[in-house]
């Protein structure tokens, strides 16, 4: 058991403000990879990508 809290803490749950704000966000459906990768070229590359904007999708439908 301690070794799966170990995972959880270290590598799931959110370590700054920026992680855990993007998580509520991406919740909501607004998607802001900003709040991770700050301005650049990841932001723009996550922002194109076709598997997050699919799964923004489904969570907007969701909550129609």
């Amino acid at each position: 058991m301690a070794a799966a809290h170990e995972f959880v803490s270290g590598y799931v749950l959110p370590k700054t403000d920026g992680e855990r704000e993007y998580l509520i966000r991406f919740e909501r459906g607004e998607f802001d990879p900003s709040l991770l990768f700050g301005d650049g070229p990841i932001t723009r590359a996550a922002i194109a990508n076709p598997e997050a904007q699919w799964k923004l999708q489904n969570i907007r439908k969701m909550q129609c």
